[in-house]
């Protein structure tokens, strides 16, 4: 099970910038969106 949590942590640091891009763009499409 270790080389498995080794492997789903890797995905997430991978994954993690990506959500945060997407929550960004989110946060600025909603900030348009109330203006």
């Amino acid at each position: 099970w270790k080389e498995r949590t080794k492997r789903e942590l890797a995905l997430m640091k991978d994954l993690i910038p990506i959500l945060k891009k997407q929550a960004e763009g989110r946060e600025i499409s909603g900030l348009k969106a109330y203006e």
